[in-house]
């Protein structure tokens, strides 16, 4: 299981939203945790895009969340905890995750990818890993069945946001378009390798456009009104 959010819960419990192969999007119930030793020594694997063992007790709760026996890290993933740029990357994929994953029927081919992708960013040099939440970002839309349509021209640059492709700039501007910037990034990143997009020099200013422009996108297509704080976080990270 995927760990995007915890939120406490009574004196001493934490509900854990988690994203699973099996169950999909979904909440555990800690009881307990953080009340003994062991139980902070535990929380401390519940950070976002932490993956999960997670044994199960048969019943759920009253509000229908899953009751765990126990649970243990599933792969090590030092390095998205203790260097600042990958752990503000999960900040920011995590929030993103939690806010926009509905609660619906098991996705094991998302699930898939998102965990390939939580084991690439543990894999990359802090050099290399600037560029990940763009590259993810288009990644999960796509898997969300929301893939843009790749049919950039020099004539049709410019990505119009309720169409998913790229058109001829008309006359209207606004938050329905991407910047020509942007948009020729967005077909790049839909075409070109990963380790090329990865060590692409751009700048934070670059970054921060494309993910807002991104956010934009998803909001339009999955009609959900929501915010991404963590993004001002990532933001000012990249730019030291």
């Amino acid at each position: 299981m995927i760990v995007l959010h915890s939120t406490k819960y009574g004196d001493s419990s934490l509900i854990v939203h988690v994203y699973s192969e099996q169950h999909g999007r979904t909440g555990l119930l800690l009881r307990g945790a953080g009340r003994s030793r062991s139980g902070r020594s535990d929380m401390r694997l519940l950070h976002p895009l932490s993956i999960l063992d997670v044994s199960l007790l048969p019943s759920k709760n009253q509000q229908g969340l899953l009751l765990t026996k126990e649970f243990s890290q599933a792969c090590p993933l030092g390095s998205l905890r203790s260097n600042l740029y990958k752990s503000s990357i999960c900040l920011f994929l995590g929030e993103l995750l939690y806010r926009t994953l509905r609660e619906a029927s098991p996705d094991p081919e998302l699930y898939r990818f998102i965990v390939y992708a939580i084991r690439l960013l543990e894999s990359l040099e802090d050099s290399d890993c600037s560029n990940f939440h763009l590259w993810f970002l288009v990644g999960y839309a796509s898997h969300l069945g929301l893939r843009p349509r790749n049919n950039w021209t020099e004539q049709q640059g410019t990505f119009y946001i309720p169409e998913a492709r790229f058109e001829t700039v008309r006359s209207q501007t606004g938050d329905d378009w991407f910047s020509p910037f942007c948009s020729q990034l967005l077909a790049d990143l839909m075409t070109e390798d990963t380790e090329k997009i990865l060590l692409r020099p751009l700048s934070s200013e670059k970054r921060n456009d494309f993910c807002r422009s991104m956010l934009r996108y998803l909001r339009y297509h999955l009609d959900l009104d929501f915010e991404i704080k963590s993004l001002d976080v990532l933001h000012q990270v990249l730019r030291a």
